[in-house]
C-alpha cells in the first residue's frame, strides 16, 4: 500500500477560485489513512479535456476524487471518461452537491464512475482502505444499486484536523474560504441544507486559529461558506469583535437572513470599518404565500425590516438575492419583489431563476405542474404560475439588474430613475428587450449608457444623470465639446479618481450646464435636490478619461 496515490481533480470556474473540500479532505485522510501519498490536480473548465487529461495521468493515480458542481460537472465527466480509456484499473470517485439525491440512474448511465459519495469528508479515509463506508453510492458485482445513506461526521468539528493550520491548502489566490459551522436551522424546500439536523459550529478558538493560519499565509479576503452567519446571535457578536479586533486587515464576507438579525447584530456591524465586510442578505421572496410554500423561516415584514437596517449603515457592502420560479410564485409578484428590492437599493442585486438540486425536497417531491431540465443546470421550465414565456421575461429581469443596476458606473442612476419614472423597472424591461441576446451575456457599457439615453428623452432630469455618469464614465456625450485647459487655482473639486497623478498635463475639459445638482446624486442617491443652474468641469486627465470633476 505504500506505493499508492490518491490524487484530486480540481475544476474550477476560474483560477481565482479554490474547492476547500480538497483541503478538508486530505487533512483528514492524511491523519486517518497516512499510508497513501496525494496528488492534486487544479484546472478550470476553461482548460481542454486533453490537457486536463494529461494532468491527471502526470500523477499516476490509483485512485481519482473530484467534486461535482452544476457548472462543472458535464466537463468533468467527459475527463473521467477519457482517464478510464486510458486507464481500466483507475477507481474514480465523486462528491458534491451534484450527488445528494438517489444516485441510481447516474451510476447506471456512467458505468466508468467506481462511486458516488453523498456528505462531508468523513467516509474518504475509509473508502481509501477498501471499505464500503458511509455516503458511498454503488452498483454492485450484480449491477445492483447499492446506497449507504449519508457521510456525516459524528463528533465535534474541532475534533477534525485544520487544513488551514497545516498549510494544506491552495497558494496564491485572491480570496479564501473558510468554515466555521455546518448546517441550516432553516428548513427551505429548495436549499440542500433542508435536511440537515441542525448546526454545528467550530468553537471560537479554532475560528481564531484558523485566522491566524490564513493570515500567516498571506490572506486579507475570507468569505465564510457557512450558511447563516447570524444563527447563533451571540455567536456572531463574538465573532464580528474579534474580526474587528483581532483582523482588522481583513476583509469577510458573510451570509446573512435579514429576517432573524437582532439588535445586538446589528449594533456590532454598525461598528465594522468600512470596506471590512460584504454581507449577502438571502432574501429568495418578499411574498407570504411563496415564502410559506418554500418553509422558508420568515416572514416578509421581519425580512424587510432587517434588510432597511443594515442599509441604514454606510459602512457595509450589501449584496440581495432573489429566486424566480418558486413555487406559488407568479410573474407580478417576482416583478413586485424586484420593486420592493428596487426601493430598499441594495449594493447589488442577484436575481436567479431556480434549479432543482439533487436531494433538495423541491427536486424529490416536486409540486404538481412543477417542470424542470433534467440535465445541468437543472433550471426550472415551467410552474403551475409561471409558464415559459414567464421564466424567459425572468431571465430577462435578472439581466437587466445585472447590467443596468449593479455596475457602479449605473447604479446611481438606475436609483435616481426608479425614484422618478413611475413603473421605471417593468417600462425600461420592455423598452430594452429587442436589443438583448441573452444567450451573449452583457453588451459593452457605453452601450448600455446609450439604451438609457435614447429611453430618457423626455424624462430632462433622469436624462441629465444619465449623461453626466456617461461623460464621467470616459464616454463621448451629445451636445459636449471639448475645450483646451487652463489651470484655475480656484477650482473646486467634488470628485477625484483615486491614485491621480497630479503632474500629468491636462489639455482638455468637458463643460456640461444641468439644470439641478446632478453630481450629488450621481455620488449619492440620497442626496437632497436643489434646482439651479450648475455647470460641472470634468478634466481629461488620460486621452477621453476624466480625472477629476469641478463644480463651476
Amino acid at each position: 500500500m505504500d506505493d499508492k496515490k490518491v490524487v484530486f481533480l480540481e475544476l474550477n470556474s476560474s483560477y481565482s477560485h479554490s474547492m476547500p473540500g480538497y483541503c478538508l479532505i486530505r487533512a483528514l485522510a492524511e491523519k486517518n489513512a497516512p499510508e497513501w501519498h496525494w496528488g492534486h490536480v487544479e484546472d478550470t473548465v476553461k482548460t481542454s479535456i486533453d490537457e486536463i487529461v494529461c494532468d491527471v495521468e502526470a500523477n499516476n493515480p490509483d485512485i481519482l476524487l473530484a467534486t461535482g458542481y452544476i457548472f462543472n460537472l458535464n466537463i468533468l465527466l467527459q475527463v473521467c471518461t477519457e482517464l478510464k480509456k486510458c486507464s481500466k484499473n483507475l477507481q474514480i470517485f465523486l462528491g458534491g452537491p451534484s450527488f445528494l439525491g438517489n444516485n441510481e440512474d447516474f451510476l447506471l448511465e456512467n458505468p466508468y464512475i467506481s462511486g458516488v459519495i453523498r456528505g462531508d469528508e468523513s467516509s474518504i479515509p475509509d473508502l481509501l482502505k477498501g471499505n464500503k463506508t458511509a455516503g458511498l453510492c454503488y452498483l454492485d458485482e450484480n449491477n445492483s444499486y447499492q446506497d449507504n445513506k449519508l457521510a456525516d461526521y459524528k463528533d465535534e468539528l474541532d475534533t477534525l484536523p485544520s487544513p488551514y493550520q497545516q498549510g494544506l491548502i491552495h497558494k496564491g489566490k485572491a480570496f479564501y474560504q473558510l468554515e466555521t459551522s455546518r448546517g441550516c436551522g432553516g428548513a427551505c424546500s429548495f436549499c440542500t441544507s433542508s435536511k440537515s439536523k441542525g448546526v454545528k459550529y467550530h468553537s471560537l478558538t479554532r475560528v481564531k486559529a484558523d485566522l491566524k493560519a490564513l493570515h500567516k499565509l498571506g490572506y486579507r479576503d475570507i468569505r465564510l461558506i457557512d450558511r447563516t452567519f447570524n444563527e447563533d446571535s451571540e455567536r456572531a457578536v463574538s465573532m464580528l469583535k474579534f474580526f474587528a479586533e483581532d483582523f482588522s486587515d481583513m476583509r469577510f464576507h458573510l451570509e446573512i437572513h435579514p429576517g432573524r438579525l437582532k439588535p445586538e447584530v446589528i449594533e456590532q456591524l454598525s461598528k465594522a470599518k468600512k470596506g471590512s465586510l460584504h454581507l449577502e442578505a438571502g432574501i429568495q421572496s418578499f411574498d407570504p404565500v411563496v415564502l410559506k410554500a418554500i418553509r422558508r423561516p420568515a416572514t416578509p415584514k421581519r425580512t424587510e425590516k432587517g434588510l432597511k437596517n443594515l442599509l441604514k449603515l454606510d459602512n457595509l457592502e450589501i449584496h440581495a438575492d432573489l429566486i424566480a420560479g418558486l413555487p406559488e410564485q407568479s410573474l407580478e409578484s417576482l416583478l413586485k419583489d424586484i420593486n420592493t428590492m428596487l426601493d430598499l437599493a441594495p449594493d447589488e442585486i442577484q436575481l436567479e431563476n431556480l434549479k432543482l438540486l439533487p436531494g433538495t425536497e423541491l427536486r424529490e417531491n416536486p409540486p404538481s405542474g412543477l417542470k424542470y431540465n433534467i440535465n445541468t443546470p437543472w433550471q426550472i421550465l415551467e410552474t403551475k404560475d409561471m409558464n415559459i414565456e414567464a421564466l424567459k421575461t425572468a431571465v430577462l429581469y435578472s439581466y437587466m439588474l445585472d447590467s443596468w443596476y449593479n455596475p457602479p458606473a449605473l447604479i446611481n442612476v438606475f436609483r435616481f430613475c426608479n425614484s422618478n419614472i413611475k413603473d421605471f423597472f417593468n417600462k425600461f424591461c420592455s423598452f430594452i428587450e429587442p436589443y438583448c441576446d441573452l444567450n451573449k451575456g452583457k453588451m459593452p457599457l457605453e452601450k448600455r449608457f446609450d439604451l438609457l439615453e435614447e429611453f430618457l428623452t423626455t424624462e430632462k432630469k433622469c436624462l441629465e444623470l444619465c449623461r453626466f455618469a456617461k461623460i464621467a464614465s470616459g464616454f463621448r456625450c451629445d451636445k459636449t465639446e471639448r475645450k483646451k485647459y487652463k489651470k484655475n487655482n480656484q477650482e473646486k473639486i467634488i470628485w477625484q479618481r483615486p491614485n491621480l497623478d497630479e503632474n500629468i498635463r491636462i489639455k482638455r475639459y468637458i463643460s456640461l450646464k444641468n439644470s439641478f445638482n446632478v453630481a450629488d446624486f450621481w455620488l449619492n442617491p440620497k442626496a437632497k435636490l436643489i434646482n439651479e443652474q450648475t455647470t460641472y468641469i470634468f478634466k481629461l486627465h488620460y486621452g477621453r478619461n476624466v480625472g477629476s470633476i469641478i463644480r463651476n
